[in-house]
C-alpha cells in the first residue's frame, strides 16, 4: 500500500542542539599515537574486545598474514602481532571472527592431486600470541584452486553458533551454495548442500545468523518461472529453506537490505523511476514467531525533502543517496539510514551511472557526500521519525569521508568528521569539510522522540576519523581510529 507523508513537512529539517559539550553519560578515551607500516584501517579490518577490556584490530596486512594491533583500556598501543599464514593456506580477508574469547581465521586448501578443497579453521590466541593446528571443517571436491574459496562466514550475535558460507562452482553441472552451521566449540549442527545459487544475483551474500542457529538470506529466486526477491529461512530441522517471494509494486527498487535480530525483522529498499532518485522507502515486516513476511508499506517522501541538496538530478527524489545501515532497536523499531553520495572520479561513459543536472550544487571532481536521511520505524513499518541532517564533505580521497552508526539504548548515533567552522554555524549553513586534518569529531544523538543533538568530540581523541575503521564492540562501547598528520590514533565511546 502507498502512504504519502505530508505530515513529516516540519520535520525534515530538523533543530539541533547545536554544538553541545558531552553529556555525563557520554565518556570518550583517546591513546597515544603511534606509525604504522602498512595500511591500517579498512572495511575488512575487525575489532575485538577482550575480556580484561583491552582492544585488539585486526588488519589484513597481505593475503598471507595478519596485522594485530594491541590496545590498553586507555587506548594507548602495547604492541603490534605478526599472524603469518602457511604456504598453502587460503582465504578472503574479511572471514576473521571472535569467538570463545579467540581470534578464528577460516581458511582453505586445495589439494591437487585428488582434487579436493579442504576448508579449516586456525585459532590464534591473542595473549600468548600462539596459532593452532589447523581444525577440519569439511572436504569438497574440486577442480579448480580458487572458486571454492569460503564466500563468507556470520556468527550469531551472543557468539555460540556461526555458519560458513561456501560458493561451489565445480561440485556439479551448475553452480551452487553450500550452508553449515556450528556451535561456538566447532560442532557441526546442520549443513545443507545444493543452495540456489544466481551468478547475476547481487544479494548473494545478504546472510545473517541469529542465536538458535537459523540463517536468514535475501536473494533472486524463480517462482513460477519468474525471478523474484525472496527471503529465505534455513532451519536445523527443515531440507532446504522456507522461502517467500517480495511483491512490490511497479516501481524501480535499490539499495535493499534486511536485519533479522531475535525478536522481528525487516528488509528495507529505496523505491523511485529509477536508481538514481528515491521517491520513498519501502519496508516489510518479518513476523519471525509466524515466520512470515508481511505486505509492503511504501512511504512517499514530501517534496520539500528535496531542497537544499548538495546537488541533484534531473529526476525528481532523492538524487543519489545510498543506504548505509539498518539497525535494530531494543523496542523493536527499526532506524534506516542512507546518505547522499555522489562521485566524479572518472570520464563517465555508462549511461546507467547517475549524474547530477547541469549546474546544480557544488561538487568537486573527485569524493563528494551530503545529507544524511534517518528514518525510524515501527516493527510493522509505521514511520515514527524522520531526519534529514545537512553536510557536505568533498576530498580527492573518500578515506575519511562519509559516516558510521550505531544504536546504543533507544538512540541512533551517527560520527562523522565535520568542518569546524560548522560547531558554530546554524544548521542551515554548511561550511565544507574537505578532508583536512583540521576537522571537529561529531557525534550525533537522535533520541526515540526524534530530538537531536549535535556533539562535538573533545580534542584529547580529535582525529581524521577514517569511518572503515568503526566497530561496535558491544551494547555501549564504540571503537575507531583515525590520523594526526603522519600518525595514528585509536579511540573509544562509552556510552552509559
Amino acid at each position: 500500500m502507498m502512504k504519502k507523508i505530508a505530515f513529516l513537512l516540519i520535520m525534515i529539517m530538523p533543530v539541533l542542539a547545536w554544538g553541545q559539550e558531552l553529556p555525563e553519560n557520554i565518556k570518550t578515551t583517546g591513546g597515544n599515537t603511534f606509525k604504522v607500516k602498512s595500511v591500517f584501517p579498512g572495511d575488512d579490518s575487525k575489532a575485538f574486545l577482550l575480556p580484561d577490556g583491552e582492544e585488539v584490530y585486526i588488519v589484513p596486512a597481505t593475503y598471507k598474514g595478519y596485522l594485530c594491533y594491541r590496545f590498553d583500556n586507555n587506548m594507548n598501543l602495547i604492541k603490534r602481532i605478526t599472524i603469518n599464514l602457511m604456504e598453502n593456506d587460503l582465504g578472503y580477508q574479511q572471514n576473521i571472527e571472535y569467538i570463545n574469547e579467540n581470534i578464528y581465521l577460516f581458511l582453505g586448501e586445495y589439494d591437487q592431486t585428488v582434487k579436493v578443497f579442504r576448508l579449516y579453521v586456525k585459532i590464534f590466541d591473542v595473549k600468548s600470541e600462539t596459532i593452532s593446528d589447523r581444525k577440519e571443517l569439511y572436504t569438497i571436491p574440486s577442480d579448480m584452486k580458487s572458486a571454492e574459496l569460503i564466500e563468507n562466514v556470520i556468527v550469531s550475535e551472543d557468539r555460540g553458533k556461526f555458519a560458513v558460507i561456501n560458493k561451489c562452482v565445480s561440485c556439479t553441472d551448475n553452480p551452487i551454495l553450500k550452508l553449515s552451521c556450528y556451535d561456538s566449540d566447532l560442532n557441526l549442527l546442520w549443513s545443507q548442500d545444493g543452495l540456489e545459487w544466481d551468478q547475476q544475483d547481487l544479494y548473494m551474500n545478504n546472510f545473517q545468523i541469529d542465536n538458535e542457529g537459523n540463517v536468514y538470506r535475501l536473494h533472486l529466486s524463480n517462482f513460477d518461472g519468474t525471478n523474484k526477491l525472496a527471503f529465505s529461512v534455513y532451519r536445523s530441522d527443515e531440507d532446504g529453506a522456507h522461502s517467500t517471494a517480495i511483491e512490490l509494486e511497479d516501481h524501480v527498487f535499490f539499495d535493499i537490505s534486511f536485519n533479522v535480530n531475535n525478536k522481528s525483522g525487516a528488509v528495507t529498499m529505496f523505491y523511485g523511476n529509477n536508481q538514481c532518485a528515491a521517491r520513498g522507502v519501502a519496508y516489510v515486516e518479518y513476523d519471525k514467531e509466524k515466520d512470515i513476511l508481511r505486505s509492503p508499506v511504501l512511504t512517499e517522501f514530501p517534496s520539500e525533502l528535496f531542497a537544499n541538496e548538495m546537488c541533484t538530478g534531473k529526476s525528481t527524489g532523492l538524487f543519489s543517496y545510498e543506504f548505509r545501515n539498518l539497525l535494530p532497536m531494543p523496542n523493536g523499531n527499526y532506524a534506516f539510514i542512507a546518505e547522499q553520495n555522489y562521485d566524479e572520479t572518472i570520464d563517465y561513459i555508462d549511461e546507467d551511472v547517475c549524474r547530477k543536472e547541469l549546474g546544480s550544487g557544488s561538487t568537486i571532481k573527485g569524493y563528494n557526500r551530503g545529507s544524511l536521511v534517518i528514518v525510524i520505524f515501527s516493527p510493522e513499518g509505521k514511520v515514527l521519525q524522520f531526519k534529514k541532517i545537512p553536510k557536505i564533505q568533498q576530498s580527492y580521497n573518500s578515506l575519511h569521508l562519509g559516516m558510521a552508526s550505531f544504536v546504543s539504548g533507544s538512540s541512533v548515533y551517527v560520527l562523522y568528521n565535520d568542518n569546524p567552522q560548522n560547531d558554530t554555524l546554524s544548521n542551515e549553513n554548511k561550511a565544507i569539510y574537505k578532508g583536512d586534518d583540521n576537522c571537529s569529531n561529531i557525534l550525533l544523538r537522535i533520541s526515540e522522540k526524534g530530538e537531536v543533538s549535535r556533539y562535538v568530540l573533545p580534542a584529547d581523541v580529535n582525529c581524521k576519523i577514517t569511518p572503515a575503521t568503526v566497530r561496535v564492540l558491544n551494547d555501549n562501547e564504540v571503537f575507531y581510529c583515525g590520523r594526526l598528520k603522519s600518525e595514528y590514533r585509536a579511540a573509544k565511546i562509552r556510552l552509559n
